[in-house]
């Protein structure tokens, strides 16, 4: 660009090297979606999906808050979410740990009551 460019410091800029405009960057995003057909979403909740996508794979949460460019941790894990399927998953392990389970002798079987 020559003469043109504005050296503002900023890793992604406009053609002419100045910061770019919020809404043309969630413009952008969201043809990005339509062309992928996934639901537009804010921008912004990028960072929400990254964090998330990270603590799935097991990431450290210090990672996390690194990556995410928070100084709080507390922070960070408004930032990371459990999807549901991983819930599911836990509480599908939980499950199958009573099923296994079987009766250790008489006494398991025997219904509660009072004391004789």
């Amino acid at each position: 660009m020559g003469e043109k460019w504005k050296d503002s410091g900023y890793l992604f800029v406009s053609v002419v090297g100045l910061p770019l405009h919020e809404r043309n960057v969630s413009e952008a995003f969201h043809q990005v979606c339509d062309r992928a057909q996934v639901p537009r979403i804010r921008f912004h909740d990028t960072r929400h999906s990254c964090g998330t996508l990270l603590h799935v794979q097991g990431a450290d949460p210090f990672i996390i808050q690194k990556v995410l460019g928070h100084s709080q941790l507390s922070t960070t894990r408004r930032y990371t979410h459990v999807p549901i399927q991983v819930t599911k998953t836990a509480l599908d392990g939980l499950e199958s740990l009573f099923k296994s389970a079987k009766p250790a002798g008489p006494e398991a079987t025997k219904p509660a009551g009072p004391p004789s």
